[in-house]
């Protein structure tokens, strides 16, 4: 009984000296440093770097201004409805004002595929005259 007693007793205090050890192991070491170094830079990096599959907008030097001066030059589908019905006195004033050429308007209206914007086009360039 003594034997099993001082056997038990020399097992708890190898394995009790083991658990109580803070000195990691080499393995323990490296994995973990690994890994807080992963998750650091991941963190203070969130602000820096921008991930591959972020759903975020890329900041350009274009503030809305420049956005909507971009939407300003399209014609919209409405504007070029009125032209086809003839409305054309507002939208070629406008176009006048911004000294838009006949070459200018002739490719923003598309007249080389849409051919039923041609009258659009030559009473612009009577406009212009």
């Amino acid at each position: 009984m003594r034997v099993c007693f001082v056997l038990l007793a020399a097992i708890t205090i190898i394995s009790g000296n083991t658990a109580i050890n803070a000195e990691p192991t080499s393995i323990l070491t490296k994995t973990s440093t690994s890994e807080t170094h992963a998750i650091n830079s991941a963190l203070d990096n969130a602000n820096t770097k921008r991930f591959l599959r972020s759903h975020e907008v890329p900041e350009d030097d274009d503030d809305v201004k420049g956005i909507k001066a971009v939407e300003e030059e399209r014609l919209s589908r409405q504007a070029l409805n009125n032209l086809l019905d003839g409305n054309y006195a507002h939208k070629f004033a406008l176009w006048k004002g911004k000294n838009y050429s006949a070459a200018k308007i002739y490719s923003k209206l598309g007249v080389s595929i849409h051919r039923d914007r041609l009258n659009i086009y030559n009473a612009y360039v009577k406009y212009l005259k």
